[in-house]
């Protein structure tokens, strides 16, 4: 069984992960990060996607307008982070365009799934509003997959 999610489905979807991913990239050893003025640019043009906080942006709004401007998300190598913030080792970036295609064309090597199936279940899930800490590790690996490809 496979999903085909809409591209507003898919932004959900990625919303969602960011906000819930625990784990993930502390397993990785890896920060999610973002180019400072790439940040600050979109963060003017950002909507509230959660009528919750619908009285300000979150930090996740924000990274999803930069995806949405073109921009990249990054992955930091996290163990030499905090010694020298001016030259920052980049594990591997990703755009939005990336990141749709990784939904859209599951790699099931280098990560938690066996099948498709296990997949579909997972973006059910989170697209449910279950946001269990095991499948989002999990479908964070699909979207954000680590391995000798995405690492850069």
């Amino acid at each position: 069984m496979k999903i085909l999610l809409t591209d507003k489905e898919k932004l959900d979807l990625i919303y969602k992960l960011l906000c819930n991913h625990n784990y993930y990239f502390g397993e990785q050893e890896v920060l999610l990060d973002a180019d400072d003025k790439e940040y600050e640019i979109s963060k003017k043009n950002a909507t509230p996607i959660d009528d919750f906080l619908s009285s300000s942006l979150c930090y996740e709004e924000v990274l999803i307008s930069m995806l949405k401007n073109g921009y990249n998300l990054r992955l930091v190598d996290a163990l030499h982070f905090a010694e020298d913030v001016d030259n920052l080792q980049i594990v591997a970036t990703f755009n939005l365009k990336e990141i749709f295609h990784n939904l859209d064309n599951l790699q099931l090597d280098n990560n938690y799934y066996d099948d498709e199936e296990g997949v579909a279940k997972d973006i059910l899930l989170m697209l449910t509003g279950d946001y269990d800490v095991h499948p989002v590790t999990r479908l964070m690996s699909i979207i954000f997959p680590l391995n000798e490809t995405t690492r850069k």
